[in-house]
């Protein structure tokens, strides 16, 4: 998209907030992004999530994790998909050296997609497919994946690891999104080179791993409980009715 095209794309979305009592915005980032635009009156609420940190220990783990669904070959799950399989996992696969599978947890309406990374003939990679509760393949895995390369709003499924108490690995763009900082809530990592080297020191270095697991689940819990996201509402629907009988 040319600059010009950009510009008229913000600003249609931008025509949507007017004559609004609020704009409810799903992140800080976000927020700060309509209130550039002049939008004012923007409630920041995310979303509600437990944590439910799952009670395996480091050592009773193995492998890597990955959930999306994936409805077309051009959406942001795709590519993370195809590029840790092709860029990054065989990277983790000959610094390990040893059985480490790399689990793809979601719906597939695409079966390119299957075909084409069936094609590398990597038998650590595995598609599980829609697993209705996740909660023991959270208690199984060691680390969770999100190698989101171009997406917008909240990663929601980094929180839910991070509730499970899995550790991540992300991309610069999912933690900004987020606004936790490398080493504290997750390790950050955006070349392939750069993202293998970080999978394995999360993968084998226990005290890390355990670091950024109690942190990550800290900050999901300052940021989604369900209190501090009833709270968000109920000020979103005083403020609305404060405005429309004032």
């Amino acid at each position: 998209m040319s600059e010009d095209e950009q510009k008229a794309k913000i600003q249609k979305e931008i025509e949507l907030t007017e004559g609004c009592d609020a704009v409810i915005s799903v992140s800080a980032l976000e927020t700060d992004k309509f209130a550039e635009q002049g939008v004012q009156n923007i409630h920041t609420v995310g979303f509600c999530i437990n944590n439910r940190m799952s009670p395996a220990l480091f050592k009773e783990r193995r492998d890597i994790l990955f959930v999306g669904s994936v409805h077309l070959m051009a959406s942001p799950n795709a590519d993370s998909i195809k590029w840790f399989s092709k860029e990054v996992f065989p990277k983790i696969q000959k610094r390990l050296n040893e059985q480490c599978r790399f689990i793809i947890a979601g719906t597939s309406l695409v079966p390119e997609l299957e075909l084409e990374i069936n094609a590398l003939q990597n038998q650590g990679i595995e598609f599980i497919g829609s697993v209705p509760d996740l909660s023991q393949i959270y208690n199984q895995t060691r680390i969770f994946v999100a190698p989101t390369r171009y997406a917008a709003g909240i990663p929601q499924k980094v929180c839910e690891a991070a509730a499970y108490g899995i550790p991540v690995v992300s991309t610069s763009l999912i933690a900004q999104q987020l606004g936790w900082q490398n080493e504290k809530e997750l390790l950050v990592a955006d070349t392939a080179e750069d993202f293998s080297r970080a999978c394995t020191r999360l993968y084998t270095e226990e005290r890390m791993w355990a670091n950024i697991r109690e942190n990550a689940s800290s900050s999901v819990n300052k940021d989604c409980s369900p209190e501090i996201f009833s709270k968000r509402i109920k000020d979103l629907l005083n403020t609305v009715v404060r405005r429309s009988t004032s």
